[in-house]
C-alpha cells in the first residue's frame, strides 16, 4: 500500500494539449528514497519483475479517468517486458490509450527474444517507445532494431538545446530519422521556454518536462484535463 502513481503531462509543441500522461512510480516510505533504488534493489533480490508488474497494475487503475484522446505510458524494463506476468496483465487490456515505455540501464543481450515480444505487443495494438534516447544503452542501433513507435529523447540532449550545436545537431538527426520511420518523438526533461522553443523549430512533436508542469496526482489531472488550473 506505500506505492502510489504520479501522472507527468506529455504535450504536443504546436498548440501546448494534453498528448497524454506517462506514469512514474513514487513509494511512500520514511525516511523517502528514490524509486530507482528501490527498482534496483527488487532486481537484487530477485522481485525486480514482480515490483514492475505491481507498479504497472496501479497506473492502470487511473487510465479510466483519462480522455479517450488521452493516452498513458508505463514503464518497463526489458526483463518485465518480455515477461509471463506482464502479458497476463495487459492480455485483457485495451491498447488504444496504453503506450509500453521501454527502458533499459543495462546491455541487451537477447535481441532475438526482445524482439519477439515487441512483435507480440504491436500485433495486440499496443505503441511502443524507447526511453532515454541518445544516452546510455538507447543508441541508433537499439533504435534500428526495435522499431518503436515513439523516440523519447534524453534530458541529456534537451537540456540547454538551443544553446549547444551539437546537442541540436543530433536532435536533429533523431527527428529526420523519426519523420523517415513514422515514429513520433517527445523531448525529456524540457525546463525553459527557449529550449521548448528549439525543440519545436527542430521539428520535435511532443515536450515532457517542468517547462509544462511537474508530475501530478490524479486529482490534479483530472482538474487539468478539464480546463483547470
Amino acid at each position: 500500500d506505500l506505492l502510489s502513481i504520479k501522472l507527468q503531462p506529455i504535450v504536443r509543441l504546436s498548440d501546448m494539449s494534453y498528448k497524454g500522461f506517462e506514469a512514474l512510480t513514487r513509494i511512500d516510505t520514511a525516511p523517502y528514497r528514490s524509486p530507482d533504488k528501490w527498482f534496483a534493489e527488487a532486481n537484487q533480490a530477485g522481485r525486480g519483475v514482480e515490483l514492475e508488474v505491481e507498479a504497472i497494475r496501479c497506473a492502470l487503475k487511473h487510465l479510466v479517468h483519462l480522455p479517450e484522446a488521452c493516452a498513458m505510458s508505463v514503464n518497463t524494463s526489458p526483463a518485465c517486458f518480455q515477461s509471463e506476468e506482464l502479458r497476463d496483465l495487459l492480455f485483457h487490456q485495451d491498447p488504444s490509450q496504453l503506450i509500453l515505455e521501454l527502458t533499459e540501464h543495462e546491455e541487451i543481450e537477447d535481441y532475438d527474444a526482445l524482439l519477439g515480444s515487441v512483435g507480440t505487443y504491436k500485433d495486440m495494438g499496443f505503441e511502443i517507445a524507447v526511453d532515454d534516447a541518445g544516452a546510455g544503452y538507447s543508441g541508433l542501433s537499439h533504435i534500428v532494431q526495435i522499431q518503436p513507435d515513439i523516440i523519447k529523447l534524453d534530458l541529456s540532449l534537451t537540456r540547454d538545446v538551443h544553446e549547444d550545436k551539437v546537442r541540436r545537431s543530433l536532435a536533429h538527426a533523431l527527428v529526420y530519422f523519426a519523420k523517415e520511420t513514422n515514429a513520433e518523438i517527445v523531448a525529456e526533461g524540457v525546463e525553459t521556454a527557449e529550449e521548448m522553443k528549439a525543440l519545436k523549430d527542430l521539428g520535435v512533436d511532443f515536450g515532457q518536462g517542468y517547462f509544462f508542469d511537474r508530475p501530478l496526482d490524479i486529482d490534479d489531472v483530472i482538474d487539468r484535463v478539464n480546463g483547470g488550473k
